[in-house]
């Protein structure tokens, strides 16, 4: 049931981007997890935080890192091409377009003892656009970076995620772009599909979306879920003040990538 609930929601999400992806295949994770072994132990001059570490459909980038004020996207290959990646080169480049960060190529093979190893030295990343190797530590600057709609949507749907794990769900896919909805699909402890129209803002703004947008979410995702939910997130600046005059003389802090947020989480609402 879980198989078939998720190919009906990625068949249906699909139509919505602009690039494709699947569901990454047994033989492609070998080579995923390696290359995320091998950033992970790369010496920064930053703190390193993944964003993505999972295969977790939906699938643009495979894997992606924020390292001082800069996102890098990461797109896992066989230099080989017997092993093929659940996306494409296209896919992490839109990814890091909604994200505003840096589209990157880990090209991996096996060595001798059929161990994945990176193609190249050092990270091993090759810019997507451009096919040049780079140090992301050359990417990093002092100026203040603000979040981009998708890492607000990213943080809210983690949040989210955790709640749903929390009670028990099991999550099919999730979806980060703040222009396709439902943002997340799961199964409830009972085995039926659900999905969450998360629903998000920067404060001092709060959550809404168009005017008969649920319902049209509704019947799109009749067909892949029994049930819906809505989750309204509300990100806020560590360090604001709270101003509650913010919203009319603008007295409130930007959201700023490697700062911290606050959330206020209205939980799941049934719709």
């Amino acid at each position: 049931m879980w198989v078939l609930s998720l190919e009906k929601n990625i068949n249906n999400l699909q139509s919505l981007f602009p690039v494709e992806f699947e569901t990454a295949s047994e033989d492609f994770v070998p080579c995923w997890r390696a290359a995320g072994v091998h950033l992970s132990e790369m010496n920064d001059l930053g703190r390193k935080r993944f964003i993505r570490a999972s295969l977790t459909p939906i699938v643009l980038e495979h894997l992606s890192f924020v390292l001082g004020n800069q996102i890098f996207f990461i797109h896992v290959c066989d230099a080989n091409e017997e092993v093929q990646p659940p996306s494409s080169v296209k896919s992490c480049i839109y990814a890091a377009e909604l994200g505003n960060g840096v589209p990157c190529i880990l090209e991996m093979q096996k060595d001798d003892n059929g161990d994945w190893m990176p193609v190249n030295e050092g990270w091993g990343l090759k810019h997507a656009e451009t096919n040049e190797l780079i140090n992301p530590q050359d990417y990093m600057t002092n100026q203040d970076v603000e979040i981009t709609d998708w890492e607000v949507a990213d943080i809210a749907n983690l949040r989210v995620v955790k709640e749903i794990e929390e009670s028990g769900g099991t999550i099919l896919s999730t979806n980060s772009d703040p222009n396709v909805h439902p943002s997340i699909f799961f199964v409830d402890e009972e085995g039926k599909p659900n999905f969450v129209v998360v629903a998000v803002a920067r404060y001092p703004n709060e959550p809404e979306l168009e005017n008969g947008l649920i319902e049209k979410i509704k019947e799109g995702a009749s067909g892949s879920a029994t049930s819906g939910y809505i989750s309204e997130v509300t990100l806020v600046s560590a360090h604001d003040l709270f101003d509650t005059d913010a919203k009319e003389n603008g007295n409130y802090l930007s959201l700023l990538r490697g700062a911290g947020y606050h959330l206020k989480f209205s939980g799941l609402l049934k719709i």
